[in-house]
Formats: structure tokens, C-alpha cells, sequence
């Protein structure tokens, strides 16, 4: 299971996340804010454009903003929160 982060190389808040999810040893790949996924899905179904937004492996509506990832990092494990838009 491969996430997707959307973000920029030079964003603070895309490097803490970047950060986290290899302290916790999940696999992602990074992806630009300007690819056709974020432009066509990730945006309409946030209402906005943010990043860091981290897409979950199902590709269905699952966007976790870095709010959602500071929780998480509370609960130490992704999978506790399953689908969340977090906007």
C-alpha cells in the first residue's frame, strides 16, 4: 500500500509530513501540486488548494491535510482514522 503526498520540495509543512511518514515507515510517493490527479480530484473534493494533502492507497476520497497527520502522529497509527477530508 503506497500513499500519495501531494506538496512542494521547498514547503516546511510538506517536509514535516515527508518526515513522519518515513519516521513511521510508510510507503508514499510525492507527487506536485500541479499534476493532473491533484488538479482534477484532490482540489474539487477539498474545496481548495492546500498541501500537504496525503491520499490514501484506495485513491477514493481520503485526503488527510497535515492537521489530520499531527492527530494521527497522537495516535501512532495511520490506519486509525480510515477516511478523512481535512480541510
Amino acid at each position: 500500500m503506497t500513499y500519495t503526498l501531494y506538496g512542494a520540495p521547498v514547503s516546511l509543512y510538506t517536509g514535516k509530513a515527508r518526515a513522519y511518514l518515513r519516521k513511521q515507515g510508510i510507503d508514499f510517493v510525492g507527487v506536485s501540486p500541479g499534476s493532473d490527479r491533484y488538479l482534477n480530484h484532490i482540489v474539487p473534493t477539498v474545496g481548495r488548494r492546500i498541501i500537504p494533502c496525503l491520499e490514501t492507497p484506495d485513491g477514493l476520497e481520503p485526503i488527510l491535510g497535515l492537521r489530520t497527520l499531527r492527530r494521527v502522529e497522537r495516535k501512532d497509527h495511520l490506519e486509525v482514522w480510515g477516511p478523512i477530508i481535512d480541510g
